[in-house]
C-alpha cells in the first residue's frame, strides 16, 4: 500500500501513559507520541507531538505497557508488540512482532513472571502468549473459552500473573460477566479447541450496552458506564477473605450517577491521597468527576462538542487526558478542584450583611470600585462601599457608608475606573474616587431628562450616554462640549440597551429594548442626531447587551454585537451610505453574552455570559474557563479581571445577599498542549477545493451545520474561517472565485434552505453573508416543465448545486433536490435578486447535478443509478445513461476539449465503479466504457478525475483509495485509509489526495 499521509483527524481511542515526560496516544491507525521537556528547559511544561513510523492497519483500540517500557498496540483483528529504549528521556520504539486474529480484540494486557502477553477477543476467548524480545518472538501457549459467548462490547483485565487474571466483560444486554480463565478444564470432545472455563458471575447492571469496567483492588470496589448514561458503583465482597477467590464473591449496587445527556463510553476509578473518586466521558463532550457515593463533584466540557472516547488520568500531576473523535488530546488539572472537594472549602464567599440590626435593609445593586472594593446601593438607597483582600478566605470586614448627598432611589449605577454613576428620576448623580486621598468629589448633581434614567453607558473617563423611560437620549462628550440629544422611536419600553460611539462622535450606534440596532448621525447644526438606518432584530427580540468596534478605517467601520441569543453578529456600517450591513453570524457556546473582553490572552477572546442558572467564562481556544452556579442572569452582578494573574474576581446578589468569587481562569492542563484542531464533529458530507493567488482553500461543509475555511499547508489543514449560517445539516457545496481576493460560497442542506456567502481572504478571510434562502413551491408564472401538481414538503434537502456565471453578477443555480425535482434559480446580486426559473421533476432523489458549461448542458445523477442529461432550460432530457445498478454517490466530471468529450467517473450502491467517456459533438456517443463491480467490497462514495485525465480515484465505505488507470481501468496504486464513512476525494494535485467522511486524511500517493 503506497501513500505518505501527510495529516490525519480521525478518532482516537487509546492512550496510556509512559512516564512523567511522555504520553502515547493511537490517532486513527497512526501512534503519536507527545513528550515534553525536562526542567532545565524553557518550556518544560509544553508537550510536543511526534507522529512514529508505526502504524497498523485500521484505526487503534488500544495501547498498554509493561515494567520495561514494552508496549502491546491492538486495533481490530490485529496487534503489534513493540520493545522500548530511551535517547534524550524520550521513548525509542521497536516493532519486533506483527499478527492477525480471526476475531476482533477487545481487550489486552501484559502478565509477569513469566513474560505473557494476554488477548481477550470479542467472543470471550483468553490467547495467552509468551513473548521473548531478544529472539524477537511470540508464541501462543493457550486458549481458554468462557462458556459465555456473548459478543462484548467491553472488557477489563484485572492482575499480574495469570492465576490472578480476572476478567470483567459487558455485553448489549447490560450484563456484566466475570470469569477467570486460570480455573479452565480441558475440552474432551475436541482437544483441538479452547479449554473451558465457567462464568463465575452475570449481573444485569445496566438498561443498555456496557461500555467501560474498572475495578480497584484495593478499596474492592468496581464502576460500570453505559448507554443508558449511568456511572454505577458496585462493591465487592469476597465469602473466606481475600482467598476466597471470584467464584466465591458477591457484588452490590451501591450507587448510580447521572451526569452526562448522552452515552458514557468510560469510566475509571482514581485516587487522591487516601480518597476515591470516578471519572467518566462520553458523546455528550463532558468529563465528570464523581464520589464514590454517585455524587457529581464536577463537569466540565472537555472536547468543543466532540465525543470523548477515552483518557487517562496521572495521579502525580493530578490530570486527565482525554482523547475525542477528531483526534485532539485535551488536558486538565484538577489540582484546585480536588483540594475544594477534600478540604470542604466553597470558593464563595458570602459577604456580610448590611446592618445587622436593620435586616430588612439590603445591598440591592453592586459594583467593582478598582480590583481591591466594593460599591453597593442599599435599597434604602445609601451608597457603601466594602473593602477587601483577595487573598484571604474571608472578608473581614464591614460595609461603610459614604455621604455623597444620595436622597433619591437608584435605577441603574454604572462605574468606569474611578468614576461612578447613579442614576434615578430625573436625575443624575456623577462621582470621582480620589484615591490618593481617598474621598468621593461630586462631579455632577442635577436633573436630566423628563423620566426615570433607565440606562447609562460611559464611552470613555468624560463621555457618557443616559436614557430616559420616555427614549429621551443625552450624549456628554466633554465638559467643553454642549450636550448632544436625541429621542429613540416610541414603544413600550423606549430605553436603550447598549451604545457604541462612532467616527469620534459623528456617529452613533444604538440598541433598543425593542431589539433593533439603530444607527443615528449627526446633523448639521451638531446639537442632535438623526436616525439614518435601521436593522430589525439581529438578537432576536431582545436588544444587544454589548456593541464593539472591530475594525475601523475612514470609509467604514466593523461592529460585532452579542445579546442574549447566544451569537455574535458582525456588521459593517458605512459612513459614505449611511447604511449598517449585516455580514455574518457565529454560534458560541454561552447562550446569554453578556460582555466579550478582545485579545485577552495572547489573540483569544473572553465571552462571559449564562447559561441557564450558571455563570460561564468561554473561549474559542480552550471552551469553557469556568462554569459558576449563581442561579442565573436576571440579577445584578459585576466582574474584574487581573490578567496578569489570569484570574477573575466575580460579584452577585442572591436572595439578597452579596456573594463573591476570586478564581484561576487559565488551567495549567488547557495551555500544556498543542493547540486542539478544529474539525468538524460530526460527518464531513462535502469539500471543495479554490486554488487562489494567496494559496489553495478547502471549504468543507457537514452534519454539524458548519462550513468550514481552510488553508492547506505543508503540515495539513489550517482552519480560517467558520460560518454559522445553516440551521441543518449541510449536502451541497460550490465554490466560485471572484477575483484574486474573494470568492463565492454557494451551500444547500436540510430545510431547503440555500445560503450564499462572500469571503475576502486578503482580508483576514472577512464573512459576508449575502442570502438566506428557502427554496420554496413553484408559482404560477414558474410551472414544472413535466408536472403541475406538486405540494411542497417543507423538509426538502438540497442534496447537490452547480451554478452557471452569467454576466455582471448573475448566476443560474441548479439544484438537486430530495424532493425528486430539479430547480434553476436566477440570482442577482447588486441588487440582492433570487427567483425559480424553472424545474423539472426527475422523478428520484437527486444525488448530483454538475454543469457541462462547454456544451451549456446540466447532468443529474439520483437514486437510480441513470445519468441524464438537460438543457440549461431544464426543458427535457436530452440523454439517459444507466451506470449503476442503483444510487449514483460519487460523481466526477472533466471535458477534454482536444477531443470534444466528457469524461465520467462513477461510484454507486452497488459497489461498483464506471467509466465512460462521452462525445458530445456526436449525440453522446460512447468512445470509452468500462465497469470494475468488484473493485471495492462496499458502497462507493468518492470519485474524482485527476488534472490532465489519465487517472480516476476512488473510495468508499471500505476506506480503499484506488488509483486507476482510464484508459484500461488497471489499478495503478491503492491505499487504506482509517477514516470511516468516507465521503468523497479531494484532488490537491496529481497525486495529493484528502479524503473525509468521519475525520479526514491527507494522503501524498507515489507518482
Amino acid at each position: 500500500m503506497g501513500g505518505k499521509v501527510i495529516e490525519t483527524l480521525a478518532d482516537a481511542i487509546a492512550i496510556e501513559i509512559l512516564n512523567e515526560n511522555a504520553i502515547i496516544t493511537g490517532k486513527g491507525n497512526e501512534l503519536h507520541l507527545y513528550t515534553k521537556g525536562t526542567k532545565n528547559d524553557k518550556d518544560d511544561e509544553l508537550w510536543q507531538e511526534h507522529v512514529l513510523d508505526i502504524t497498523l492497519t485500521n484505526k487503534i483500540h488500544g495501547i498498554h505497557k509493561n515494567g520495561d517500557g514494552s508496549l502491546l498496540v491492538y486495533g481490530e483483528k490485529e496487534f503489534v508488540l513493540l520493545s522500548s529504549r530511551s535517547e534524550d528521556d524520550i521513548p525509542q520504539f521497536h516493532e519486533f512482532f506483527r499478527a492477525t486474529l480471526s476475531d476482533w480484540i477487545s481487550c489486552g494486557c501484559f502478565l509477569t513472571d513469566p513474560d505473557e502477553v494476554i488477548l481477550l477477543t470479542a467472543h470471550s476467548i483468553v490467547l495467552r502468549f509468551a513473548y521473548d524480545i531478544e529472539k524477537q518472538s511470540c508464541v501462543l501457549k493457550e486458549r481458554i473459552s468462557c462458556s459465555d459467548k456473548s459478543t462484548l462490547y467491553c472488557a477489563h483485565l484485572y492482575g499480574s500473573t495469570w492465576r490472578d487474571l480476572v476478567v470483567f466483560s459487558g455485553n448489549a444486554f447490560g450484563e456484566l460477566l466475570i470469569w477467570q480463565p486460570s480455573e479452565n478444564t480441558e475440552n474432551h470432545e475436541a482437544a483441538s479447541k479452547p479449554r473451558a472455563s465457567i462464568l463465575l458471575h452475570r449481573i444485569p447492571a445496566h438498561n443498555g450496552v456496557i461500555f467501560s469496567i474498572d475495578y480497584d483492588d484495593e478499596t474492592k470496589q468496581l464502576i460500570t458506564t453505559s448507554d443508558d448514561r449511568a456511572v454505577k458503583w458496585w462493591k465487592v465482597k469476597f465469602c473466606d477473605g481475600n482467598n476466597g477467590g471470584w467464584g466465591n464473591s458477591t457484588l452490590q449496587a451501591v450507587a448510580s450517577g447521572y451526569g452526562h445527556v448522552a452515552r458514557v463510553f468510560k469510566g475509571r476509578i482514581i485516587k487522591n491521597d487516601s480518597h476515591t473518586y470516578a471519572l467518566s466521558v462520553g458523546e455528550d463532550s463532558y468529563f465528570c468527576l464523581w464520589s464514590c457515593k454517585g455524587e457529581l463533584l464536577f463537569k466540565r466540557r472537555q472536547q468543543f462538542g466532540a465525543t470523548i472516547w477515552n483518557f487517562i488520568y496521572n495521579t502525580h500531576n493530578k490530570t486527565i487526558y482525554t482523547l475525542s473523535s477528531i483526534g485532539n488530546m485535551v488536558a486538565y488539572d484538577l489540582t484546585h478542584e480536588l483540594q475544594r472537594i477534600q478540604n470542604s472549602t466553597e470558593a464563595m464567599l458570602l459577604l456580610p450583611e448590611v446592618r445587622k440590626e436593620n435586616p430588612s435593609e439590603y445591598i440591592a445593586k453592586v459594583k467593582f470600585l478598582k480590583e481591591n472594593y466594593l460599591l453597593g446601593i442599599t435599597n434604602e438607597n445609601r451608597l457603601m462601599r466594602m473593602k477587601y483582600q483577595r487573598d484571604l478566605k474571608e472578608i473581614n470586614g464591614l460595609w461603610e457608608e459614604l455621604n455623597v448627598g444620595l436622597n433619591f432611589k437608584c435605577t441603574v449605577m454604572e462605574v468606569y475606573e474611578n468614576r461612578i454613576a447613579i442614576c434615578g428620576f430625573k436625575r443624575l448623580l456623577l462621582l470621582e474616587w480620589q484615591v490618593e486621598e481617598d474621598k468621593f468629589e461630586i462631579l455632577l448633581d442635577q436633573q436630566l431628562l423628563e423620566g426615570v434614567i433607565r440606562a447609562f453607558v460611559f464611552f470613555s473617563f468624560t463621555s457618557y450616554l443616559i436614557c430616559d423611560d420616555k427614549g429621551n437620549c443625552i450624549l456628554q462628550l466633554d465638559k467643553n462640549v454642549s450636550p448632544r440629544s436625541l429621542t429613540l422611536a416610541k414603544c413600550k419600553e423606549p430605553w436603550l440597551t447598549t451604545a457604541l460611539l462612532l467616527s469620534h462622535g459623528d456617529y452613533m450606534l444604538i440598541s433598543n429594548r425593542l431589539g433593533n440596532l439603530l444607527l443615528y448621525k449627526l446633523n448639521d447644526n451638531g446639537e442632535s442626531y438623526d436616525l439614518r438606518d435601521t436593522l430589525k432584530h439581529p438578537h432576536e427580540n431582545l436588544g444587544a447587551t454589548q456593541l464593539q468596534i472591530v475594525k475601523e478605517n475612514e470609509d467604514s467601520v466593523m461592529v460585532r454585537s452579542c445579546g442574549h441569543d447566544g451569537a455574535i453578529k458582525l456588521y459593517k456600517i458605512s459612513y459614505k451610505e449611511d447604511n449598517i450591513i449585516s455580514c455574518s453570524r457565529e454560534i458560541v457556546q454561552v447562550a446569554w453574552i453578556e460582555n466579550i473582553i478582545p485579545k485577552w490572552h495572547g489573540e483569544q477572546d473572553l465571552f462571559l455570559g449564562f447559561n441557564d442558572n450558571h455563570f460561564t467564562v468561554w473561549t474559542r481556544e480552550y471552551d469553557f474557563l469556568l462554569q459558576l452556579a449563581c442561579g442565573g442572569g436576571h440579577r445584578c452582578w459585576h466582574y474584574v479581571i487581573n490578567s496578569k494573574e489570569q484570574r477573575i474576581s466575580l460579584v452577585f446578589i442572591k436572595n439578597k445577599r452579596v456573594r463573591f468569587y476570586h478564581l484561576p481562569l487559565l488551567n495549567k492542563g488547557l495551555t500544556s498542549l498543542p493547540p486542539a484542531k478544529k474539525w468538524h464533529i460530526a460527518p464531513c458530507n462535502i469539500m471543495e477545493i479554490l486554488k487562489m493567488k494567496q494559496g489553495t482553500i478547502a471549504v468543507s461543509a457537514g452534519d454539524d451545520n458548519l462550513i468550514k475555511v481552510h488553508q492547506i499547508t505543508h503540515q495539513g489543514l489550517e482552519q480560517c474561517q467558520e460560518l454559522h449560517c445553516h440551521i441543518s445539516n449541510i449536502r451541497a457545496l460550490k465554490l466560485h472565485a471572484i477575483n484574486e481576493q474573494e470568492f463565492l460560497i454557494f451551500s444547500g442542506g436540510g430545510r431547503a434552505q440555500l445560503c450564499i456567502n462572500k469571503i475576502n481572504v486578503a482580508n483576514n478571510f472577512h464573512i459576508q453573508e449575502l442570502l438566506n434562502y428557502t427554496v420554496k413551491p413553484e408559482d404560477q408564472t414558474n410551472p414544472t416543465n413535466n408536472k403541475t401538481n406538486y405540494n411542497f414538503d417543507p423538509e426538502t434537502r438540497l442534496m447537490s448545486l452547480d451554478i452557471k456565471p452569467l454576466n455582471n453578477g448573475e448566476y443560474h443555480i441548479f439544484i438537486g433536490c430530495s424532493d425528486g425535482y430539479v430547480r434553476c434559480l436566477h440570482l442577482q446580486l447588486s441588487p440582492l435578486k433570487i427567483q425559480l426559473t424553472s424545474q423539472y421533476f426527475y422523478k428520484k432523489c437527486l444525488l448530483h447535478v454538475k454543469y457541462v458549461k462547454e456544451y451549456d448542458y446540466l447532468l443529474a445523477a439520483g437514486t437510480d443509478g441513470y445519468l441524464r442529461f438537460f438543457d440549461a432550460t431544464l426543458t427535457h432530457c436530452l440523454q439517459e445513461i444507466k451506470h449503476h445498478s442503483s444510487g449514483v454517490n460519487g460523481l466526477s466530471l472533466r471535458f477534454d476539449g482536444s477531443h470534444k468529450e466528457l469524461q465520467i467517473l462513477s461510484g454507486g450502491d452497488d459497489q461498483s465503479i464506471t467509466f465512460s467517456s462521452l462525445d458530445l459533438s456526436q449525440d453522446f456517443k460512447c468512445q470509452h466504457n468500462f465497469t470494475n463491480p468488484s473493485l471495492h467490497t462496499a458502497q462507493v462514495c468518492a470519485a474524482a478525475i485527476c488534472s490532465y485525465g489519465q487517472y480516476g480515484y476512488t473510495s468508499g465505505v471500505d476506506q480503499m483509495l484506488y488509483k486507476i488507470d482510464l484508459l484500461s481501468g488497471e489499478i495503478i496504486e491503492k491505499f487504506h485509509s482509517c477514516v470511516a464513512d468516507i465521503k468523497g476525494v479531494c484532488l490537491l494535485g496529481d497525486d495529493l489526495c484528502l479524503l473525509y467522511g468521519c475525520g479526514m486524511q491527507l494522503i501524498k500517493l507515489k507518482n
